[in-house]
C-alpha cells in the first residue's frame, strides 16, 4: 500500500478558460487486490466556496480510474477539485487536484 504522504500528492494541471476536456484520476494503487471502485463524489472549490457546477460537467468511474469533465474557470484563479471514491470493500479513498486557469 501506497504510503500517506505519497497518496495525497495534489496533482496539478492547466487548462484555459474556453477548454472543456477530461482528466483522470487513477486509484489503481490505492486498492487493495480485488477491490474495484463502486461510487464516486466530487466537487470543486475557489477560496472555500463550491463552484462545482461551474467547472464540472460530469465525473464517471472507468475501471479503476475517475474521468472528471472539467470546464470554464476564470483566468488567474486556481480551483481545487476533490474526488473521494468508495470501493467494493466499503474504503473511502480521496484525491484532490489543483486546476490552474490561465490564458496562454
Amino acid at each position: 500500500m501506497q504510503d500517506r504522504e505519497e497518496a495525497n500528492d495534489i496533482d496539478t494541471f492547466i487548462k484555459q478558460p474556453r477548454e472543456k476536456f477530461p482528466v483522470s484520476v487513477d486509484f489503481t494503487n490505492r486498492l487493495e487486490s480485488g477491490e474495484v471502485l463502486s461510487s464516486v463524489e466530487y466537487a470543486a472549490s475557489l477560496a472555500g466556496m463550491v463552484v462545482t457546477t461551474d467547472i464540472i460537467d460530469s465525473c464517471s468511474i472507468l475501471g479503476n480510474s475517475v474521468l472528471i469533465l472539467v470546464k470554464g474557470g476564470i483566468s488567474g484563479l486556481n480551483y481545487e477539485l476533490t474526488v473521494l471514491v468508495t470501493s467494493s470493500s466499503g474504503y473511502k479513498y480521496e484525491k484532490d487536484l489543483l486546476m490552474q486557469v490561465l490564458n496562454l
